[in-house]
């Protein structure tokens, strides 16, 4: 009987946890859903890679294309051009509008939207300006695994000769200052023996002191970083640059910049002289650049609908 009894005990509570189990998995919150809707070929590129991240912390992330657009509770809609915004599929759900930047000194175009992320650091001061309820999300840094071993003392440039000048070049050009140029257009315009025939490797980065970058006026006003400088920090190198408040926000003193033209080569000369401050800030650059990341951008976002979310239910 006593037998009988423990058996009957023993039953019970592998119910008990049995119902336990089906309780917990069938009452568990359902993971969210983000719709990106990319209004243009650019932002579907970024919208892809930050939906893989975005799936790995827990959320579910669908992308679709201008002429596809889907709506749920929480959307983010991504434009290349401020002068061209999509149009929100559902005014009552939580709508976020993902753009470079922002000129407007009216807030009116972009009423349609919960909140204007922005990758411009000065739109994101604007914004707040003039009252719009804005985030600063900037372009992200997904960098390799590989590190550096020990760069030769040289310096390569990287970009393409698409508006015919190039400031870092013509800076260069009258100096004894030694560069590979990896980047089409060149022809002409630079010493040929230099200009390099294949196209630039990952491993390219790393194997040069500093890697000279152009950016436009737009680039520097808006302090925006453009994709020369990202994909040169992604790849271990080192760029040297014009100076941009919105790269001194992020990398600070550890990423060179010269001021001026006169700052150009001094700088640079000083910088090679001394390959083991080089070396610091390569490291430092990689360091930094991992908090910049696109799981940190899906971070970001899941915080920035968390907080939407417990505006709306108290507005409610």
């Amino acid at each position: 009987m006593k037998k009988f009894g423990l058996i009957t005990l023993m039953i019970c509570l592998s119910l008990i946890l049995l119902g336990v189990g089906i309780y917990y998995f069938t009452t568990k919150p359902a993971a969210k859903t983000f719709y990106l809707n990319a209004y243009d070929e650019n932002s579907y590129m970024i919208f892809h890679k930050l939906s893989n991240v975005l799936k790995k912390e827990g959320v579910n992330a669908i992308v679709s294309d201008r002429d596809h657009f889907q709506s749920g509770k929480f959307n983010i809609y991504a434009s290349e051009n401020e002068d061209d915004l999509p149009q929100v599929l559902d005014k009552n759900a939580i709508n976020f509008l993902w753009v470079p930047k922002v000129k407007q000194d009216t807030p009116e175009p972009l009423r349609p939207f919960d909140v204007i992320v922005v990758r411009s650091a000065a739109s994101f001061s604007h914004l707040k300006a003039i009252n719009v309820r804005t985030a600063y999300i900037p372009e992200a840094f997904d960098v390799t695994s590989k590190k550096s071993n020990n760069p030769k003392s040289k310096l390569m440039f990287y970009g393409d000769n698409d508006k015919g000048f190039s400031l870092s070049l013509y800076l260069a050009g009258p100096t004894d200052l030694k560069i590979d140029v990896f980047g089409k257009g060149f022809e002409g315009f630079w010493g040929y023996d230099e200009i390099m025939k294949e196209p630039v490797k990952e491993e390219n980065f790393r194997e040069y002191a500093l890697a000279l970058a152009d950016q436009s006026e737009e680039d520097i006003r808006d302090e925006l970083i453009n994709t020369q400088i990202i994909k040169i920090i992604e790849n271990g190198g080192v760029p040297y640059v014009r100076y941009n408040q919105g790269v001194y926000r992020i990398f600070g003193d550890y990423l060179p910049m010269y001021h001026s033209e006169t700052e150009f080569l001094p700088l640079i000369k000083k910088l090679l002289a001394h390959p083991e401050k080089v070396r610091s800030y390569r490291d430092k650059i990689r360091e930094i650049a991992k908090d910049w990341d696109t799981r940190s951008q899906a971070k970001k976002f899941i915080e920035l609908f968390e907080v939407m979310e417990k505006k709306m239910i108290a507005k409610n």
